[in-house]
């Protein structure tokens, strides 16, 4: 089923447009419609930074528009209901970026926004699948890598449309070129040739239909087949497997049960990777990264003694060592605590860890599963 946000485009509702300071008009009236829903969504920041960043000529704004219907003052109705319907044209969110060409090739996306009113209709998913495809068809596929700042609570949003925070660019390329942001994680999306994203989705669940449909067609669930005779006469003894009907069949071997008993993860490794990651690549983690050391601090270990570190939590995150996230989280105030314990408040240590808790609490609540851990 198609989200609102795809059935509104296209029953002509909401329609996608590109627009730059060029100074018409028409643009500046635009944008100046955007401008007002990014200091609706983005409360804290400046009216003239957001000014300044989305009238810069150097910016492009991917806008959503919809047709909202609102009354028009009529001077001949009378009461309460009177003025006429009118459709007219709003901006409802949009993302501004930049594209940095020659041998940089990949895009800033300075905003992503939509109006409080429109989000949980799949607008933002619609938007950002119709800026990949407007980057690729612009640029011929040759910037096909977008760097975003996202805020800590938008990090899961930026995940599903395929950002993550492993950034391989090199840092020669963006290092020193696009603004730095604080409470915010820096995450890359590699778009992918030959797709078109707005398609996307109804794709996967045509191919997800047509693998379901082939699997019901080859699935064996309603043979019923007898016991092994032994089981009848109640024994208990270990038995060749290959003796069940249909075990041989199915493909199966010990070998390949082996190899999966050897190989199965932790049930939350790949969370809690992605946990100390977003922790350590932050700037404010800097005093946390490794081991205090105790030639430079001679009284640090007499006064800490259960010290942890992020260096640390990853070598026991090698060796599985973390059985819940709960055993993670723990050791991540474990940290916090003993910093608030050694150093004084309002200190720089402190407050590096109250960013560090600000931090942790942001991507537990990213995760409603966790939702006991806060």
């Amino acid at each position: 089923m198609d989200s609102k946000a795809i059935t509104e485009e296209k029953n002509g509702v909401i329609k996608f447009q590109t627009v730059k300071n060029d100074g018409s008009e028409k643009s500046f009236i635009t944008l100046t419609g955007f401008q007002e829903i990014i200091r609706e969504t983005l409360r804290s920041m400046s009216p003239a930074y957001i000014a300044k960043s989305v009238l810069d000529p150097t910016h492009t704004s991917l806008v959503m528009i919809k047709k909202i219907e609102e009354k028009q003052s009529n001077k001949s109705s009378k009461g309460k209901n009177g003025g006429i319907p009118q459709q007219i044209d709003k901006v409802i969110g949009g993302i501004c970026y930049r594209v940095w060409g020659e041998k940089r090739n990949f895009v800033e996306m300075v905003y992503l926004v939509i109006s409080t009113k429109y989000h949980g209709g799949g607008y933002g998913s619609h938007l950002v699948n119709h800026f990949k495809d407007e980057i690729k068809s612009s640029y011929a596929e040759r910037v096909m890598e977008v760097l975003a700042y996202a805020d800590l609570t938008a990090i899961g949003f930026f995940k599903k449309q395929g950002f993550t925070r492993d950034i391989t660019l090199d840092e020669s390329i963006w290092v020193g070129v696009i603004k730095d942001y604080v409470e915010s994680s820096l995450m890359q999306c590699t778009l992918l040739p030959k797709i078109r994203y707005v398609e996307a989705a109804r794709m996967i669940r045509k191919q997800k239909e047509t693998l379901l449909a082939k699997i019901a067609a080859a699935k064996r669930n309603e043979v019923v087949h007898p016991p092994p005779a032994q089981w009848a006469r109640g024994s208990i003894k270990p038995i060749d497997p290959y003796s069940i009907p249909g075990i041989r069949e199915s493909g199966w071997s010990p070998a390949m049960d082996a190899f999966a008993r050897e190989n199965k993860p932790r049930p939350h490794s790949n969370s809690l990777r992605d946990f100390l990651f977003h922790l350590t690549r932050s700037k404010q983690a800097w005093p946390f990264l490794e081991p205090v050391d105790g030639d430079l601090v001679p009284d640090y270990y007499a006064t800490i003694t259960h010290p942890m570190d992020l260096q640390t939590m990853g070598q026991k995150l090698d060796k599985g060592l973390y059985d819940t996230p709960k055993s993670f989280v723990d050791d991540v105030k474990l940290i916090i605590k003993n910093c608030r314990q050694y150093n004084r408040p309002g200190t720089v240590y402190c407050k590096r860890a109250n960013s560090l808790e600000r931090l942790m609490l942001a991507f537990i609540k990213d995760m409603p599963e966790w939702s006991d851990l806060l």
